[in-house]
């Protein structure tokens, strides 16, 4: 009853109203219609709004992703930086290393000057080492006494194949160079000139090397070869082309 009281108040026309200040009062459906156009309109704009609102949740959402991706940027930016510390220090490490490397190999072979290295002599039960020394000293026109030697002794052969040779310690530098330079100007004495039977086997007499140092003189005479190198020799330890 209510309801078809409030309809009628609007559907009636009513009489003709003024302000005070003689403007014509709207009738209730004049404001009716307008109240339509308003909510008319603002649904038009809310619609319009939706697919801003969308805009807006996804821009939101970039910008998240942009700072996580930039943080993400910073740590490995961090951990590249530490990384690159790091292996500036791994490289002095590594130059440390390679120069300490490098003194105990010169150190290993300075502990070699007085020392050289007999190939070839053929192995015999209680030879006489000496003597065979004696002997290589006489066919290189050169003289060794006993007291001159520190020591001698055979060593196994790192390819364990061939005579063992023979290393001699001296107690003076110049003596061993001297019959190195002598053996060496013979390039290499026949064992059966020594008394040795049955062989055709060369005797050679050279500086005592490290194994590095044999692995280098090897490989450069590897090199020297396949660019054919006039010469190339091993003197007091430093090798010469």
């Amino acid at each position: 009853m209510a309801c078809s009281g409030l309809h009628k108040l609007f559907d009636e026309p009513a009489a003709e109203k003024y302000f005070g200040d003689g403007a014509l009062v709207p009738s209730n459906a004049e404001l009716m219609e307008q109240l339509k156009v308003i909510v008319e309109q603002q649904k038009s704009t809310t619609a319009a709004l939706a697919p801003l609102e969308a805009l807006v949740a996804d821009v939101t959402e970039l910008n998240t992703s942009f700072a996580y991706r930039d943080a993400k940027i910073q740590e490995i930016e961090g951990k590249v930086t530490k990384l690159e510390e790091s292996n500036k220090k791994i490289s002095i490490l590594s130059d440390a290393i390679v120069q300490i490397s490098l003194e105990i190999l010169d150190k290993e072979q300075r502990s070699r000057f007085k020392n050289f290295e007999v190939k070839g002599v053929p192995y015999q039960k209680n030879e006489n080492i000496f003597d065979i020394l004696n002997k290589i000293a006489t066919r290189c026109d050169i003289r060794i006494t006993e007291d001159q030697i520190s020591f001698y002794t055979r060593v196994r052969h790192r390819s364990r194949a061939g005579e063992k040779p023979i290393i001699v310690g001296l107690s003076n530098r110049c003596v061993k160079d001297n019959f190195v330079a002598a053996a060496r100007a013979r390039k290499g004495i026949d064992a059966s000139g020594l008394g040795f039977k049955n062989t055709s086997a060369k005797i050679y007499a050279n500086d005592h090397l490290t194994p590095d140092n044999k692995y280098r003189l090897n490989k450069t005479k590897i090199v020297a070869k396949q660019n054919n190198f006039r010469y190339l020799w091993f003197n007091k330890c430093r090798i010469y082309e």
